[in-house]
């Protein structure tokens, strides 16, 4: 079986979250990245994404219904 590892790091390069997941999918992927702006009590200055395409439309979903900030750089 394969897992896919999510990472968040904070300004200072800290972990912030940390997941690993049986599916990559947008509901998966919004669900880490909703956990990780709860935990840092912010959306995220910058995204950094691999080319999964299912990240990309999770960040989609979530600037159009204001998870993620219209400043957050992707």
């Amino acid at each position: 079986m394969s897992v896919d590892l999510y990472r968040a790091a904070d300004g200072a390069g800290q972990i912030a979250n940390l997941i690993l997941r049986a599916r990559r999918n947008v509901t998966a992927t919004e669900a880490f990245f909703g956990k990780t702006i709860g935990h840092l009590g912010q959306s995220p200055e910058i995204l950094t994404l691999d080319e999964h395409a299912a990240s990309h439309r999770a960040v989609h979903h979530m600037t159009a219904d204001s998870t993620l900030t219209e400043n957050t750089k992707v």
